[in-house]
């Protein structure tokens, strides 16, 4: 689970009775369903069943649900999402929706049926399309789908087109594709006024770097330590620089060894100007530690920073 972050990612993804008409966008959503990455297990995940409005005209063929499922309308299930969306949401904390194909497709179908029940996503709420980051960070040699980037990855077959399951999906295989990046700082990325190519660039850094600290390893025996700290200010300012977040990232060892990320509390204000940059409030620093904490694990003689 991720914690104290300054975004709160929502991944979700709308299913449809059609492909929506090219020049219109008359689909009716079937199921609407989300996921949190930064919540427990129990309340991580979001899916209501739609019943087809009347203003609509049904596909030929009536629409197959699951046994003892309930439908409901849109203007029941919007608000709801909203409120499962911001609950327990810090004041300074910004919602990303998340989908693939989000820009082209979900995000167009979901503004419309918000106006059709005189409501709009909120303004300070953004969407990121995943299918457009696949198409800049990854080889154009492959195919970009969700079922194909599933494939891809070696992530277990689940119910394609059913949207609880395919968001599901969209969660794993968006992990794998910012593996080793700092999740923290690709979510806060989104915000960026060119959220794709910010992302992607963390991206593809990561993997130029990956053969580089690995090569130091290999050639002087010694496990390499790559880290970053977030800080209260510059150098070179009037004011005392204190650490606020240090992280570090070991590529030659497996699972939760590799991965150190720590919130530190400075003991003093920090600057607008610095949270303006990473995003770390006062509210987020006032419980955590008073010190920093010690990072190197046993062994490391090499440090990137």
């Amino acid at each position: 689970m991720i914690s104290q972050v300054s975004v709160r990612p929502i991944f979700f993804d709308l299913e449809v009775d059609r492909v929506p008409e090219k020049g219109g966008l008359e689909a009716s959503i079937i199921q609407f369903a989300a996921y949190d990455p930064t919540r427990s297990s129990v309340e991580a995940s979001f899916s209501e069943y739609l019943e087809i409005e009347p203003h609509f005209k049904v596909k030929k063929g009536p629409l197959q649900l699951p046994p003892g499922i309930i439908t409901k309308k849109f203007k029941e299930v919007w608000p709801q999402f909203v409120s499962w969306c911001t609950k327990d949401r810090s004041e300074n904390c910004r919602i990303v929706l998340i989908a693939h194909n989000a820009w082209n497709h979900d995000q167009k179908i979901l503004k419309t049926e918000c106006a059709r029940i005189g409501q709009t996503l909120p303004n300070d709420w953004k969407v990121f399309d995943t299918l457009a980051l696949a198409n800049v960070a990854l080889t154009n040699k492959m195919e970009k789908s969700l079922q194909a980037l599933r494939d891809f990855y070696k992530i277990p077959s689940a119910t394609a087109h059913v949207a609880k399951d395919d968001v599901e999906t969209l969660y794993k295989v968006f992990s794998k594709m910012i593996e080793g990046v700092d999740a923290t700082k690709v979510y806060e990325g989104m915000l960026d006024p060119h959220p794709v190519m910010t992302v992607a660039s963390m991206i593809k850094t990561h993997r130029a770097a990956m053969p580089i600290i690995r090569g130091i390893s290999e050639t002087f025996h010694t496990e390499v330590c790559y880290y970053d700290t977030e800080t209260t200010g510059l150098l070179n300012g009037p004011d005392p620089v204190k650490i606020v977040e240090l992280s570090a990232f070991i590529p030659t060892r497996i699972g939760k060894d590799r991965f150190f990320s720590r919130l530190i509390n400075p003991e003093m204000p920090i600057p607008i100007g610095a949270q303006n940059v990473h995003h770390i409030s006062n509210e987020m620093v006032l419980r955590k530690e008073k010190r920093n904490p010690p990072f190197v694990p046993y062994g490391i003689s090499s440090l990137v920073g």
